[in-house]
């Protein structure tokens, strides 16, 4: 082969060498941002169930609540009901105190039913806080992604453009051209 196709040969390498890199770095990075921007949306879809979730355990704290203060009112009527059928007067005394420790205890229960519902709660509002964070993260990401790959992909069409040059001067002083 003679030293003027060597030359082509060689420079044009060059050429495609710096566009494919170019071409490859950018599809990496397009590839990076779409991942990081999957990542963000799953997070996001996590921070909503996990928003639906503490509304739901409020809510069923709510109708537990309300299902044992009936069924305590249900249980004190009883006693009093108890009482009263013995014929014990249940407003005086003892009787009386039996039913308000009923009343006390049942608004103990009431209380401990509300707190636990409501722990429950902060947990799923704390795991939507962090995957709101996380789903920030991410979108961050593939911006940075973007940028990374813009970066990359100049800097490899200058690898590739002095990299022609530094060849075409060469042959040139050679003669080859």
């Amino acid at each position: 082969m003679d030293p003027l196709t060597l030359g082509i040969i060689s420079v044009g390498s060059s050429l495609i060498g710096g566009v494919t890199s170019f071409i490859g770095s950018q599809q990496q990075a397009q590839a990076a941002s779409s991942a990081a921007n999957y990542q963000a949306q799953v997070a996001k879809n996590n921070q909503k169930i996990a928003e639906d979730n503490a509304n739901y355990s409020r809510q069923a704290g709510a109708a537990e609540a309300e299902a044992q203060s009936m069924k305590q009112r249900a249980t004190v009527g009883a006693i009093v009901a108890g009482q009263a059928a013995s014929g014990i007067d249940p407003t005086t005394g003892s009787p009386s105190d039996v039913s308000r420790s009923a009343r006390e205890l049942g608004r103990l229960d009431l209380a401990n039913t509300m707190q636990n519902a409501e722990l429950r709660a902060r947990g799923y509002d704390v795991t939507a806080s962090n995957e709101g964070a996380s789903a920030g993260l991410f979108k961050m990401q593939a911006a940075n992604a973007q940028t990374a790959g813009g970066i990359a992909g100049f800097s490899s069409l200058l690898g590739g453009a002095s990299n022609f040059s530094d060849k075409w001067l060469k042959l040139q002083n050679q003669g080859v051209f």
